[in-house]
């Protein structure tokens, strides 16, 4: 009985910390920054992506305090970048 005790409360453990995990994403600020700055992260992302041939890691930016986006990018070779896209202009520089 004691077993059985012990493997509930580890199960009750992991399902705790599941949700308190999920609750934590759901809330978090990137998802409420992405629908306030209409989608211009996903045009950032799409610029980059399109510039280089690579992989976008990681958006960051188009807050109160700048208006350009940093966009982390795994290039086609390997290296991993910086690039600044700039949502007025379109353009992407490094």
């Amino acid at each position: 009985m004691n077993v059985k005790f012990k493997a509930a409360r580890v199960i009750a453990g992991i399902l705790i910390g599941c949700l308190a995990t999920t609750g934590v994403y759901a809330g978090s600020k990137g998802d409420r920054d992405s629908s306030r700055r209409g989608g211009n992260s996903d045009k950032a992302a799409s610029a980059v992506r399109n510039a280089t041939g690579g992989k976008v890691l990681g958006v960051r930016g188009g807050d109160q305090e700048r208006d350009d986006y940093d966009v982390r990018v795994l290039l086609p070779d390997g290296r991993v970048r910086t690039l600044r896209f700039d949502p007025r202009t379109g353009h992407v520089s490094d």
